[in-house]
């Protein structure tokens, strides 16, 4: 989670069939994304695979079965969205462990990860919440909103930055693009659906090529340790450089 890796968060996972069939087979988020080289973190509910709800009312979002899908979410990351994404401040500490501990596991397991972060559903979410949660992620998303790009205080905090259709967002880039911050976190979130149902996906492909134009530097998706990004200070004007010191200093602390 450190410049120059732009981390676009969270366009959660729904009926990929139903969004190629209405754009020829091109509409896959994933193949947008990988068309410009982004990475996002596809946030998931393992609990919902049978669950249908209406958009407006009016259009269904379906989820694909996560099984049979797994390959197509490749280069990008999987995180924890919970079970059955209920409203976690009205669950019980022993309810909020299932839907938080058991969907961790399970996107474990079918995606063959060792770790994984987490993104709040809906927008409540208080440190009761997230001294339980972070038993079970790297990370929490939070759904709260941050003007600044500085690192959180830690990784159970980070905020949203920006909504993809956010009026402002592009402004929101450039200023993250001309940050003067030594580590600095961008965070842009959004539903895939709504690229479907707003009629987004030109909206989308172009905001995507304004990123590009900032010559971000985009790594694979990768664990950072937190503290190490927060302690150390490597005395260098490449990032990139810097940004790879610091997975080299992790691995060898890992190992």
């Amino acid at each position: 989670l450190v410049r120059p890796v732009f981390y676009h968060e969270e366009i959660t996972h729904c009926e990929m069939e139903l969004l190629s069939i209405a754009r020829g087979g091109h509409a896959c988020v994933v193949e947008l994304l990988n068309k410009y080289n982004m990475k996002a973190t596809f946030n998931l509910n393992s609990g919902l695979e049978e669950f249908v709800w209406y958009y407006e009312d009016r259009f269904p979002v379906r989820r694909q079965k996560l099984a049979e899908t797994a390959q197509q979410y490749r280069g990008h990351e999987i995180a924890s969205h919970s079970l059955h994404h209920h409203w976690l401040n009205s669950l019980t500490p022993p309810q909020i462990s299932r839907e938080i501990g058991e969907d961790c596991e399970t996107l474990k397991q079918l995606f063959g990860l060792q770790q994984i972060g987490f993104g709040v559903p809906f927008t409540a979410c208080g440190e009761r919440e997230i001294r339980i949660i972070r038993k079970y992620t790297r990370y929490i998303r939070l759904s709260e909103f941050a003007e600044s790009f500085v690192l959180p205080r830690d990784p159970y905090h980070i905020p949203i930055h920006a909504l993809y259709n956010d009026a402002d967002v592009r402004e929101k880039i450039a200023r993250f693009a001309e940050s003067d911050l030594e580590d600095a976190l961008f965070v842009m979130a959004g539903h895939s659906y709504e690229l479907e149902f707003l009629h987004h996906w030109d909206y989308m492909e172009n905001l995507l090529q304004y990123i590009k134009e900032f010559d971000f530097e985009i790594d694979d998706v990768e664990y950072i340790n937190y503290e190490i990004v927060k302690r150390e200070r490597i005395l260098t004007k490449d990032t990139k450089y810097r940004y790879n010191l610091l997975k080299n200093k992790l691995q060898s602390i890992n190992t």
